[in-house]
């Protein structure tokens, strides 16, 4: 298996588990949006700070893998998005803001390995969101709010922002008005009035997909529609997940099915994930389909009950765990925030999202499938040929356009 695709099944992996673990934290959230490459890039600057040999090493490494092949994953994914036809904007940039206790043979590793830029830690965050705003086009305006605490040793910051344009665009003058009912607490629910995008004829699709838990499933390809014919699955998509039924405990079980491996029909390979299983099982297909225009934002959350949750211990709590990073020995990963932003309309989807990683001292049917995604779904986009999503979100209430 190559390096590229070994890091893609890191980064979806655990990219994956952590979005069901904040899923469930927060069952009926109007958004929950992540990038796991913004937060697997952010991980692995940390995993380059890390003492060999020790706890942090050993469980960022679970996590991510080696942080020399993310890197090089992530130069894949650049790579395949400035291909002719892609129809693919991508850009993945890599901060890292560091003080005095900071070792000048991490930041070299950082600027040489992942490509970081770097700059003398700041006594304000204007300067870091300023450069996530600027890295994500203007998606993620701010990332980090207040002040810089005294004992913030470094600021490990990644930013991602991506466009698409749709292979066959939605025509606009089909686009209708419709309802669409989400999740809410309480018995009764209330419709939100939504602009309904609408196609019909052959797409890539599945009524039931076994690896998403019974859900149906659909694929939007971005890019030129006679270079994604030639591609073979080397390009970018869009993978729509609309549960087997209405209710919560339907959308749970889907948000579950991300977790588990599927078994390989070859079992000498790695399992692949869900979401690569998945495009693998769809057909191409005539489908009658509509898809709600909208725009969901998840603010700066905290990720660090998540990774607590899947096992990252030593480097939030442990000491003399990145003496790579600094030869402080109480340097310690303290907090690890997130925002992302993603919107979906005719012409196809823009998306961004930045995490930092605050280093600190210890403190096919007889007629047309219909899929009517008139209800809570599931969105991912993803690189197909490694099957990398590079935004994964469950879309309950969002902004409606």
């Amino acid at each position: 298996m190559s390096a590229c695709l070994a890091s893609g099944r890191s980064l979806s992996k655990l990219g994956l588990a952590m979005f069901a673990a904040l899923c469930e934290t927060q069952p009926l959230a109007p958004v929950t949006l992540i990038s796991p490459v913004s937060i697997g890039s952010s991980l692995a600057l940390a995993l380059a700070g890390s003492t060999p040999g020790g706890s942090a090493e050993a469980e960022l490494s679970r996590l991510l893998g080696a942080h020399e092949q993310i890197a090089e994953a992530i130069d894949g994914l650049l790579s395949s998005a400035r291909g002719n036809g892609s129809g693919v904007s991508l850009r993945v940039a890599n901060g890292v803001w560091a003080g005095t206790a900071v070792r000048p043979k991490f930041i070299e590793s950082a600027t040489r390995i992942h490509r970081a830029q770097a700059a003398p830690l700041p006594s304000s965050y204007e300067p870091v969101n300023s450069w996530v705003q600027s890295r994500t086009d203007g998606e993620v305006p701010k990332l980090l709010s207040g002040t810089p605490d005294p004992l913030t040793v470094s600021l490990l910051v990644s930013a991602v922002s991506f466009k698409g344009v749709w292979a066959e665009r939605f025509e606009r003058e089909r686009t209708a008005e419709g309802a669409f009912w989400p999740l809410s607490p309480g018995a009764a629910t209330a419709s939100q009035p939504a602009n309904f995008m609408r196609r019909k004829g052959a797409a890539w699709a599945s009524p039931t997909v076994a690896a998403l838990g019974g859900a149906a499933a659909l694929r939007l390809d971005y890019g030129d529609a006679d270079a994604v014919a030639d591609s073979k699955g080397a390009g970018f998509c869009a993978l729509f997940v609309l549960p087997a039924e209405a209710g919560e405990a339907s959308l749970a079980a889907t948000i579950a099915a991300l977790r588990t491996a599927p078994s390989p029909v070859d079992t000498s390979a790695a399992p692949a994930d869900p979401l690569s299983a998945a495009l693998s099982t769809l057909r191409r297909r005539e489908v009658d389909v509509s898809i709600p225009r909208f725009t969901a934002e998840w603010g700066a959350s905290s990720l660090k009950t998540a990774l607590r949750a899947l096992g990252l211990l030593s480097a939030f709590d442990g000491s003399g765990q990145f003496l790579e990073l600094s030869d402080e020995p109480d340097v310690h990963l303290d907090e690890v925030l997130h925002a992302a932003r993603v919107e979906v309309n005719e012409e196809g989807t823009a998306a961004a999202a930045a995490t930092v990683a605050e280093m600190g001292v210890r403190s096919l049917p007889p007629r047309p499938l219909e899929l009517r995604f008139n209800r809570p779904f599931l969105l991912a986009v993803l690189h197909e040929e490694t099957g990398t999503p590079l935004f994964v979100g469950r879309i309950n209430s969002p902004q409606f356009s």
